[in-house]
């Protein structure tokens, strides 16, 4: 019985963490799956930042690398009622090589009044959020994590 409980745990663990795990990285292929074939997707992942106004889920519904194309939104943590539309994903590719075509994230970028709004999504559930006010040349980042959906 007991090799039993063990050959449970050793095989079934380590699909539930690795499941776990590759939020950004499901949710990374759907996206280049969308634009790279201009197909319609449904697919949503949700940030949690410690400044809550960074907080919300990115809902896409299908992608484009062409500025004003992609038909998404950022929907901000209590604030349903605005949603933020997505006016340009720009690929994010290993090491910054855009020859190698290995694309491990997305930039995506909202337009705010006095500003913009980026969400960096990279594989292995990396995300940042950043804001940059009209005029000013650095955009401040935070450090934030995913979450499931609600």
């Amino acid at each position: 019985m007991n090799r039993y409980c063990m050959a449970f745990i050793v095989f079934f663990i380590p699909f539930s963490v690795f499941a776990k795990n590759d939020l950004t990285g499901n949710f990374i292929k759907e996206v280049k799956m969308s634009a790279d074939s201009e197909k319609d997707i449904s697919t949503s992942i949700g940030i949690s930042c410690p400044a809550e106004s960074g907080s919300g889920r990115l809902l896409i519904k299908q992608a484009s690398y062409d500025s004003g194309k992609t038909n998404g939104v950022f929907v901000f943590k209590d604030q349903e009622i605005n949603p933020v539309k997505i006016s340009l994903i720009e690929t994010i590719f290993e090491n910054g090589d855009f020859a190698s075509g290995a694309v491990i994230g997305f930039s995506f970028t909202m337009p705010m009044p006095n500003g913009q709004f980026f969400i960096d999504l990279t594989k292995g559930n990396n995300v940042k959020a950043g804001v940059i006010k009209n005029g000013e040349s650095d955009i401040k980042w935070i450090k934030c994590k995913v979450v499931i959906p609600s």
